[in-house]
């Protein structure tokens, strides 16, 4: 596939205050749109051609285009684009050590993670969705199906019908996380409906009964 050489960065510029996990997550996507991720990850082999030497410059060039000039300087020396990477990886992610002690804390607090009374069902799965996704970024490498098992045990017990039925109606094994969402809140949906449909009949009969009297 060709390479276009007029790309232009249009992401968020990485900075003092932009978290890094999710520019990464960007800018990853961006370089493997336009077929230059290989020049990051495994990155330039050796005795490359002239041609390969041109897209590695290219990735690296994104790279720069999407930091802010306050982090320029760190990169500005790097002579490839996987130097460039590695060096923004090391200066915010912290080295090897590090990296492991953020994802312990980061399991530790998965692990407590509970749905509260006072919160929605979408308010419940983006916290969990959030915490997974910068555990991966961590390396850890956690199965859809064990989220969605998380996500089901973790509900207070007002959802013990939503989530009694879910379990014998679906194979959550298989069941994706967005899937799940869906199928818990058109439950809810539902039931809210009936919730409210009993309440007019309710209200109906008592304004027929004060008629009547």
């Amino acid at each position: 596939m060709a390479t276009s050489y007029n790309i232009i960065w249009s992401g968020p510029k990485l900075d003092g205050k932009l978290d890094f996990s999710y520019w990464e997550t960007l800018m990853a996507t961006h370089l493997r749109a336009h077929n230059i991720w290989s020049f990051v990850e495994p990155g330039l082999a050796e005795g490359a051609d002239d041609i390969a030497r041109r897209k590695d410059q290219l990735a690296l060039s994104q790279i720069h285009q999407g930091v802010d000039y306050s982090i320029f300087g760190k990169i500005a020396n790097a002579k490839t684009a996987k130097e460039a990477w590695n060096i923004l990886k090391l200066s915010y992610k912290g080295v090897e050590k590090a990296q492991k002690s953020k994802l312990q804390s980061l399991r530790r607090e998965y692990e407590r993670y509970e749905m509260s009374n006072s919160e929605s069902v979408e308010q419940y799965f983006s916290r969990v969705t959030d915490l997974v996704n910068k555990m991966r970024v961590y390396g850890e490498d956690i199965p859809e199906s064990k989220v969605v098992e998380k996500i089901i045990r973790k509900m207070p017990m007002k959802f013990d019908h939503v989530v009694t039925t879910i379990n014998e109606c679906h194979d959550t094994d298989i069941m994706t996380v967005a899937e799940l969402q869906g199928s818990i809140e058109s439950h809810v949906s539902r039931i809210l409906e009936k919730i409210e449909k009993g309440n007019e009949e309710a209200l109906k009969s008592h304004v027929n009964f004060i008629n009547i009297a």
